[in-house]
Order: C-alpha cells, then structure tokens, then sequence
C-alpha cells in the first residue's frame, strides 16, 4: 500500500523508511498518532497554563488599586493589552497544537494547514488588538 510522504507528498511503499525524493524519514501511521497525543497533551498545558496566568495577573492588575495591597501592577492600560493579548496568542497557538494533535491522533497523518490557520488567525487577533487599543 502506498502513502504520501507528509513532507514533500511523493507516493511511498509503507516498508520505506526514508523518502526517495526528499530523503526525510516516514513514519508510520502509528507513529503519527503518538506525536499527536505529544502534541495534544502540549497544547492543552499551554492553554490550562497560561489561562491560569491570566487570571492571576488579572488579580494582581484589580487588586493593585487596593491600597493595602502587597503586589502592584505599575503599568498602564496599554502594556497591560500588550500582556494580555500575547497570552490570548499564546492560548491560541496552544488551542491551534492541540487541534493539530487530535487531528493526527484520528486520521494518522499530519496537516501543516490546520495549524496555520489557527496561527494566521492568532497574529490577525493580536493586530487588531493592537489597533483598536493604539486608535480608540
């Protein structure tokens, strides 16, 4: 049976261990899915973490106008969006690799567009923060 090579898309006998065209190696489908539950479980930690980061620098920003408070946020409303807004990125890029994941988990093979689009869709996210914030 043959399969396309996930990096340059040559048809492969699935006994060859290294592409004949780009000389990278194949990996099975087996092996795909294992890199697949990696990636799921990474992007899952990035999204749990940084959403937990989140909200205890929310915290801190909303507990910094108590006067008693023990940690202060020194900063202005910009670079706390600036904050924000690479966590959202972060959060995404960590959403994005757990899809990525969960797609080779089901199907066996990689798909460089899916994380692409959630990428391209993160940096489009982030600009038009920016934008909003710098403008308005």
């Amino acid at each position: 049976m043959q399969r396309p090579c996930h990096f340059c898309g040559q048809l492969l006998e699935e006994s060859y261990r290294v592409c004949t065209q780009c000389g990278r190696p194949n990996r099975t489908p087996r092996q795909l899915r294992i890199l697949g539950w990696v990636l799921l479980c990474l992007g899952a930690f990035l999204v749990v973490f940084v959403g937990g980061l989140s909200v205890v620098v929310g915290g801190v920003i909303a507990q910094s106008r108590n006067p008693e408070a023990t940690h202060r946020f020194t900063g202005d409303a910009m670079q706390a969006a600036i904050m924000f807004g690479v966590f959202g990125v972060i959060a995404l890029f960590g959403l994005g690799t757990a899809v990525a994941g969960a797609f080779q988990i089901r199907h066996g093979r990689a798909n460089a567009r899916v994380l692409s689009v959630v990428l391209l869709l993160g940096g489009a996210l982030f600009v038009s923060g920016m934008v909003v914030v710098l403008f308005f």
